[in-house]
């Protein structure tokens, strides 16, 4: 593929493009979470979600339990103001040490430009078949 040719562009841009679209494609197929159901007030649907998920049957003891626990929590959490939520969410020093860890990644990978050695790496590679020739 020389460098002028139209289509150099278009191999990188499509291998962008390919895991969104499989995720676009997979969203239709997923089911509402339990818990946003709960959150709307729709309990018989967060119920069907649950059984759907654990694939055990609508009126198993176990689904039942799980969907009460997921209503009590809701309702033990949706008094609280959101900085006190936030409060309790990092509370946990696992929780607060995972999601650091998340954060810090990803500020260093903007920071030191890796999607641009990514980006370029169509250009690294194609440069290395020319001069294996």
């Amino acid at each position: 593929m020389s460098s002028s040719d139209a289509g150099q562009w278009r191999m990188p841009f499509a291998l962008q493009i390919l895991p969104g679209a499989i995720l676009l494609i997979g969203l239709f197929f997923t089911n509402e979470s339990p818990r946003w159901l709960v959150e709307k007030g729709r309990i018989d649907e967060a119920r069907q979600a649950l059984s759907t998920v654990r694939s055990k049957p609508v009126d198993d003891p176990d689904v039942s339990q799980e969907l009460e626990d997921i209503v009590t929590d809701f309702r033990g959490h949706e008094k609280l103001p959101l900085v006190k939520q936030v409060k309790m969410t990092f509370s946990d020093s696992k929780t607060l040490y995972t999601f650091t860890m998340a954060i810090t990644l990803m500020f260093w990978q903007q920071w030191t430009g890796t999607n641009r050695y990514v980006a370029m790496s169509c250009n690294t590679c194609n440069f290395a078949n020319k001069s294996e020739v």
